[in-house]
């Protein structure tokens, strides 16, 4: 087994060295720069990160840079590519790295695992990509060609399986190429050895793989099936005063912290709920929500706008989306401390997620274009 691991690992360095695609992140050996790509990549396909890593690297060149920058505008960079706990979790490692490892990226294994939000994976991929170390870097790609190359019948999602690839594809890491053979593994999983599609004619280990040798390429890799995401009905409340200005939340813990988003609740009634929906309006501040709306609907103020719905990883949000005009008919002190009237033109500069801004292009509150100008 270790002669043919060894080969495997000569055989996809060799073809990644004679070519492979030209991404800007494989331009540079600089940790912080190949940190920011991995962290960008999970989940998120390569044609949309480059362009999001070229932006975020222009406004923050250097892990200092992130790492003294303000949080807003680092989420603000962001904006798009979801998963906003990744963009907390990268600036945190960069103050790490200043304050613990005076700004120079650490080497060791160990170390590089202690920065938040980086896991088993991420650390293998910046050791044996940024400084040459025979660390294995085990991602989806990687788990899926070694399940294939070695006929692997067990759950990959499962810890132990997963340990055991791990090992398998260290023994696989030739001396002095690590760097070559990580990336090549992750290439091949991307380029050629696909989850459904697989063009083992064109793949350079096709005579080490015994998935190809006995026809079973699709059966590969075991996966427990994913549960379907929770589904949730939440009820928007999209408050504008007489100006226009739009009346947005930025919220400090849960699901979508340090962002600014539409006060919203979630509800399980089939029809919506005035008491909860008068209660959410009264945490905004502002007073007398019943008497400072129109009250066009007799619950629901300016009335429903429409519905949206938006997936996150393991939630669904079925959103009812109601409009409210708010009128200033007294001296109080105004919104509540976590909101803030925003000027519509004001929206596309503040760190939103994708959550509410379709609910805010279903309002015709943003250009359609403002989806995403940079993807």
């Amino acid at each position: 087994m270790k002669a043919r691991l060894s080969e495997i690992g000569l055989t996809v360095s060799a073809w990644y060295r004679a070519g492979h695609r030209a991404l800007p992140w494989r331009e540079t050996d600089d940790p912080y720069k190949i940190l920011v790509s991995e962290i960008m990549l999970q989940q998120t396909r390569v044609e949309t990160v480059i362009g999001y890593w070229k932006r975020f690297l222009e406004v923050f060149p250097d892990i200092a840079s992130l790492a003294g920058a303000d949080t807003e505008q680092v989420m603000n960079m962001w904006q798009g590519l979801g998963y906003y706990a990744r963009a907390r979790n990268l600036q945190k490692a960069a103050q790490m790295v200043v304050r613990e490892y005076h700004g120079r990226f650490p080497e060791l294994p160990a170390d590089i695992r202690r920065l938040p939000g980086i896991g088993a994976y991420t650390t293998g991929a910046l050791a044996s990509i940024a400084f040459g170390l025979p660390v294995p870097a085990v991602d989806g790609n990687v788990l899926r060609v070694t399940s294939r190359l070695l006929l692997l019948e067990g759950d990959v999602g499962t810890p132990g399986v997963k340990r055991g690839v791990e090992a398998f594809v260290a023994d696989m890491i030739p001396t002095g190429s690590a760097s070559d053979f990580c990336q090549g593994m992750m290439e091949l999983g991307a380029t050629i050895c696909t989850p459904t599609s697989p063009v083992c004619s064109s793949c350079p280990a096709d005579k080490l793989c015994l998935a190809r040798k006995t026809g079973r390429q699709l059966e590969f890799p075991h996966k427990q099936a994913k549960s379907p995401p929770v589904e949730s009905r939440q009820i928007v409340c999209l408050i504008r005063d007489e100006s226009g200005r739009i009346l947005l939340q930025n919220r400090k813990e849960g699901l979508l912290s340090g962002l600014w988003g539409i006060p919203h609740f979630e509800s399980d009634n089939d029809e919506p709920d005035a008491d909860a929906l008068m209660e959410r309006l009264g945490l905004t501040g502002l007073d007398a929500p019943e008497a400072a709306c129109d009250r066009i609907h007799p619950l629901f103020a300016e009335g429903f706008v429409g519905t949206v719905t938006h997936v996150f990883t393991h939630r669904k949000w079925n959103m009812e989306i109601w409009s409210f005009l708010w009128r200033d008919l007294s001296d109080g002190p105004g919104p509540a401390e976590d909101f803030t009237w925003f000027a519509p033109d004001r929206l596309s500069g503040i760190p939103i997620p994708e959550a509410f801004r379709k609910v805010l292009r279903l309002a015709g509150k943003q250009p359609p274009e403002e989806k995403r100008k940079n993807t």
